[in-house]
């Protein structure tokens, strides 16, 4: 029971972060395929944070792709937003839950 409050405690922490605007648009078509679907994923979820599990789901389409997959996806993703300075937001991990897209510090 300690640990799910203390998740939920980081969780709400980690919500509070600089987040987007709602009418706030961002041209993922530069992006590469596997990419821009781990982006547009996090982008739609501006209020939370998207498991493992989820994005297994929705990016790679296959609930059976093992966690490193997507740990690669996502490190292969903060490489190449490296090359787009103009893109104001970067992944978060949230050690034990997954990851959120938040703005980046300037």
């Amino acid at each position: 029971m300690q640990r799910l409050i203390a998740l939920n405690q980081r969780e709400q922490a980690i919500l509070t972060d600089a987040a987007r605007t709602e009418d706030e648009q961002v041209d993922f078509s530069k992006f590469k395929d596997t990419t821009r679907q781990l982006l547009i994923e996090l982008w739609d979820a501006p209020d939370r944070m998207l498991s493992h599990e989820q994005l297994k789901e929705y990016v790679l389409s296959d609930e059976k792709a093992k966690d490193s997959t997507i740990r690669k996806t996502v490190e292969r993703a903060r490489a190449e937003l490296k090359n787009y300075p103009e893109f104001r937001y970067e992944i978060k991990s949230v050690w034990g839950i997954g990851y959120r897209l938040i703005r980046r510090e300037v």
